[in-house]
């Protein structure tokens, strides 16, 4: 009877039997045989039989025509390898397997990333979760983190940039590889996939400015644009203030004094780690007062005492309004605005620009913004200038009060 050596056309003709059978290929490796089992259903899955410790094992390598010929023989040359080199191929499969099983899926390596990285060391972890949740999970989250390839990834970013938001994609690009490095560090993942994958877009430094009718225009609009109450709030404040939208959104009424007409941003809040003591305005403060009467959660509303210390709360769950969430709602409602694209942080930039085109000094803007000046001269140079700070807004405010009432005029003029 000639030797069974295995070829496609061999196994693939092997027919069913009324009972499982095996068929082993004669020739060795030397620590173990090739060989073929097929079920009463036609199943065919390769086997690799040998001898551990004076008893026989066997170890399933995959099925047939998933796993080809060629590779089943691959398989089968590895686990011999393994065999002749003292292990137990089988028992190191199932541990393995194991080890697969318990492996984190994107999902959980999210999480993880965001409770023990992100949330201890970034301000900006809430904008972290958000990129990872609306980006990468619906798409990523079951798969396993560790067979994550560059490939997916990239094929994931493309479909950022497809639906027109280049940014954001260099921005989940950014999240995507600090989870990684740290998963990498952790010995969670063996590799970062990201590493050697440029950002998708290029970025151009931004100079977009509002002009005065564009201030205008947003500010008369927004009370009709579709965002939460707080959200709209937020952004008012931060016209009048040139906070960022981070810290605008996280302010808590601990923070406002309001008899001295102050918001004191703590150090632990504010990006350069230092605290920032912020005049408000006559404009500024109708805002808080406004936001008094924000709507919250109907569980808070239970007990008065319960009412969120953030002073935009959420409609959800109470919590400071998200930053990023605000973010979108303004490029959601730029058609509403009549206004070019816009983002919070070319608020900021407009306020600047505004308090230096009414004569502000620079020294006085940038303590406005809560700039670190590392200048030689700023060594010396300790002054608050709570003053100058709180006339050149209060300037500001009275401008911008005053270009928002004529606009509203002119549309009550011309109905």
């Amino acid at each position: 009877m000639p030797a069974i050596k295995f070829t496609d056309a061999y196994v693939r003709n092997l027919k069913p039997k009324a009972s499982r059978y095996e068929v082993c290929e004669d020739r060795g490796h030397g620590n173990g045989r090739l060989a073929v089992r097929v079920s009463a259903n036609g199943h065919k899955a390769w086997q690799f039989l040998y001898t551990f410790e004076g008893r026989d094992r066997r170890m399933t390598l995959g099925s047939y025509p998933e796993m080809s010929v060629a590779d089943a023989h691959a398989a089968c040359a590895a686990a011999a390898l393994s065999k002749a080199h003292g292990g137990d191929p089988g028992a190191s499969a199932v541990t393995q397997k194991q080890e697969e099983r318990k492996a984190p899926t994107v999902n959980q390596l999210a999480e993880q990333y965001i409770e023990l990285y992100a949330k201890p060391r970034k301000r900006s972890w809430k904008g972290d979760e958000t990129l990872l949740k609306r980006n990468v999970l619906p798409h990523l989250g079951a798969q396993k983190a560790a067979a994550v390839t560059r490939g997916d990834i990239a094929k994931l970013l493309d479909g950022i940039i497809a639906r027109g938001a280049p940014i954001p994609a260099n921005r989940t690009r950014a999240v995507l590889s600090k989870m990684f490095r740290w998963a990498v560090s952790r010995d969670m993942v063996p590799a970062n996939p990201l590493a050697g994958l440029p950002p998708p877009s290029v970025e151009h430094k931004r100079d977009r400015r509002l002009a005065d009718d564009e201030v205008a225009a947003v500010l008369s609009r927004l009370d009709t644009a579709k965002m939460q109450p707080a959200a709209r709030l937020a952004i008012r404040f931060q016209f009048y203030t040139a906070a960022r939208i981070g810290e605008a959104c996280g302010a808590e009424w601990s923070e406002i004094d309001e008899a001295a007409a102050t918001w004191t941003i703590p150090a632990e809040r504010s990006k350069n780690k230092r605290a920032h003591r912020l005049p408000l305005s006559a404009q500024a403060l109708a805002v808080l007062r406004e936001a008094k009467g924000l709507p919250f959660p109907v569980k808070a509303s239970d007990d008065p005492a319960q009412r969120p210390a953030v002073v935009f709360p959420a409609l959800q769950h109470g919590r400071s309004v998200d930053p990023t969430k605000v973010a979108g709602d303004v490029r959601e409602n730029l058609a509403h605005f009549g206004v070019a694209p816009f983002t919070p942080h070319d608020v900021r930039r407009t306020v600047a620009t505004g308090l230096g085109d009414a004569g502000t000094r620079w020294e006085v803007v940038q303590r406005v913004l809560n700039h670190i000046d590392s200048s030689v001269t700023a060594t010396y140079n300790r002054a608050e200038y709570t003053k100058e700070m709180r006339e050149a807004l209060d300037a500001w405010g009275r401008k911008v009060a005053g270009l928002v009432a004529r606009t509203r005029f002119a549309v009550v003029e011309n109905a």
